[in-house]
């Protein structure tokens, strides 16, 4: 059997979302193509074929972080450190 999933349903943007993280929220409404794309990105600029992995810290979030960015650039990096979510691939 093959069964053709509908599209999930997302709410119409608004201009002011209260309660919505926005990072998050224009996420949801971007395109998924261009967030994969920025994450190879990403990924290729770590990776080089002709060197050996670098071993990753044991404690990754026990590196320091710059607390003059915003709160939310931080749990990105955080995110990103721990491979949650959209960075697991990485």
């Amino acid at each position: 059997y093959d069964f053709d999933f509908p599209e999930p349903y997302k709410k119409p943007p608004v201009w002011f979302p209260k309660k919505a993280a926005f990072n998050l929220y224009l996420d949801k409404h971007r395109d998924p193509k261009q967030i994969s794309k920025e994450l190879l990105l990403k990924r290729m600029k770590t990776v080089d074929p002709f060197e050996p992995k670098k071993p990753e810290p044991k404690y990754p979030n026990a590196l320091p972080e710059d607390n003059k960015l915003p709160s939310w650039v931080r749990v990105e990096i955080r995110k990103q450190r721990l491979k949650w979510g959209r960075y697991s691939d990485m």
